[in-house]
């Protein structure tokens, strides 16, 4: 069937029934399918390069995505095989265009997915992803921010770009070498998620101490002495069995003498301490909290997603220092082997928040947990 052929009510009327991918697939076919393609309103504003699954997805910004189109090698697919196997016909051709060059493809559909497969050469398997992106962010009308995740120990497979604003580097590798060349290589602008903290922090500092938001899951490898080389906006360690109380203790001396003037929080699960809220507000002389002079409650950086059983922005418990040299003002919470800092720095004061809470299933039990932060996937 013509689609135009039809009336536009009646156009209109079909593509709402779609599915997203379908109404990609629609968009790509020429400029007027993917005007009409876009008359269809969707609630994705996101999306990220799945290097591990060769996905592409769409999300809600802090929602995890939903696959939208798959891509692969046709002359070396590898894991893909079974896929590569079961199509039947490879008629179905399609072209893309990604910084001048002409990529010639093949479309099949996942067997369980349910999804378009794009069918590549090898020698392009870097740059479809980004294709694609760039091709559906332009048809939907979605923000174009990179976002990728990708196994730490398959680097190898990065999409071919040098700049990119969010990334989860899943798994953990020991090649030095290609992690090396791999942060040397890629500009991360806005966030870094890691599943470990790389054991040879000083020769690729640079690039993680600087990024904005910063979230490892296992901080075993994280020596304290590392604390002060960091400019980042927001960080959590956790398992940071490597900082010890001197560490701490140090790095609130640098940023009451100036250092860290990026930061809003940092927070850290130690190991074994014997530090507390009492003896840092006696090392610092302290105060406790005066309404006068800050919020009860903490805004949160913009950052990476976290899920959390309390509600660690009620500053109310907290004790504050002040930095001489421009009077800025910081609240200390020591909790148990928990270490965070936060840094009352565009106003201490903001807009009445609310807390952000969630649903959901722990251990077989429904429970409320605190959300901060927005990047996530």
């Amino acid at each position: 069937m013509n689609l135009f052929k039809i009336p536009y009510l009646a156009q209109l009327n079909i593509v709402k029934q779609l599915e997203f991918h379908e109404l990609f697939l629609l968009g790509l076919c020429s400029r007027r399918s993917k005007l009409l393609s876009q008359c269809v309103n969707h609630k994705f504003d996101a999306t990220v390069i799945d290097v591990i699954d060769g996905c592409l997805q769409v999300q809600n910004t802090g929602l995890e995505g939903n696959d939208v189109v798959k891509w692969a090698s046709m002359d070396n697919p590898g894991d893909d095989g079974w896929l590569y196997d079961e199509v039947t016909d490879w008629e179905r051709k399609i072209e893309f265009e990604y910084r001048g060059a002409k990529i010639d493809c093949r479309i099949s559909f996942h067997p369980e997915k349910e999804i378009p497969i794009i069918w590549c050469k090898e020698r392009f398997k870097k740059k479809i992803s980004l294709a694609t992106h760039s091709a559906l962010c332009d048809i939907s009308n979605i923000s174009p921010i990179l976002q990728v995740m990708c196994s730490m120990d398959r680097l190898w497979e990065f999409p071919d770009v040098d700049e990119i604003d969010n990334f989860y580097g899943y798994g953990t590798s020991n090649d030095i070498q290609e992690l090396l060349q791999f942060f040397n290589r890629v500009t991360i602008r806005n966030s870094v998620r890691l599943n470990d903290w790389p054991s040879f922090f000083y020769d690729i500092s640079f690039q993680l101490a600087s990024v904005d938001h910063l979230y490892v899951e296992n901080s075993r490898e994280l020596a304290g002495r590392h604390l002060e080389f960091f400019d980042v906006r927001s960080a959590l360690f956790c398992k940071a069995r490597g900082v010890e109380d001197h560490h701490v203790i140090n790095f609130i001396r640098l940023w009451l003498d100036g250092s860290f003037e990026k930061l809003e929080s940092m927070w850290i699960m130690m190991g074994a301490t014997q530090l507390s809220q009492e003896s840092l507000t006696e090392i610092f002389g302290a105060k406790p909290w005066d309404p006068t002079r800050r919020a009860a409650r903490f805004k949160y950086p913009d950052g990476l997603k976290l899920l959390y059983e309390d509600d660690i922005l009620d500053l109310r418990n907290g004790v504050d220092i002040e930095r001489p040299s421009d009077g800025r003002l910081a609240t200390i919470v020591f909790e148990g082997e928990q270490f965070r800092f936060f840094v009352w720095k565009e106003s201490r004061f903001p807009e009445q928040l609310e807390p952000i809470t969630l649903r959901m299933e722990v251990e077989g039990r429904e429970k409320t947990v605190f959300v901060l932060g927005k990047t996530y996937f």
